[in-house]
């Protein structure tokens, strides 16, 4: 297979229109935030496909350099650092929101609302990084 760089870039794009939304959202005070019941909604898809993002990513990169060890998730995340295209530091971010991402796909009746805006205030960052970093080894390619 080859990269298709255009179909991560759109990709890459469509994760920089949820990250706007969601820094506005994170500045928010919280009365401002609660005041629409269906932001938290909003922020747990725009988290949720956010993070399905990395991982079809990854999926493609490494399809394209023909690594066949992505049995599971955190094994597409390992892959990564293995192949130098991502550093264990950032794996190690990103580690932690696949299981915030099961959470939100699989047991969305339990889902904590404080632990999805919690998430939302403290992570976006960890998402650019991992953009910024695809933009290299694109740029690279």
């Amino acid at each position: 297979m080859v990269l298709d760089k255009q179909v991560i870039q759109r990709r890459l794009a469509d994760m920089d229109r949820k990250l706007t939304i969601l820094r506005r959202y994170s500045g928010m005070s919280p009365e401002e935030f609660n005041s629409d019941s269906g932001r938290i909604l909003a922020v747990q898809h725009a988290l949720q496909t956010l993070i399905q993002a990395i991982l079809d990513i990854a999926i493609q990169i490494l399809t394209d350099r023909a690594v066949g060890r992505m049995e599971t998730y955190g094994s597409v995340l390992e892959s990564l650092a293995d192949e130098k295209i991502i550093s264990s530091e950032l794996i190690q971010r990103l580690r932690g929101m696949i299981g915030f991402r099961n959470i939100l796909v699989h047991e969305y009746t339990t889902v904590d609302e404080e632990q999805v805006k919690h998430f939302m205030r403290t992570r976006l960052d960890d998402f650019h990084l991992f953009q910024e970093t695809v933009k290299g080894y694109l740029a690279s390619r």
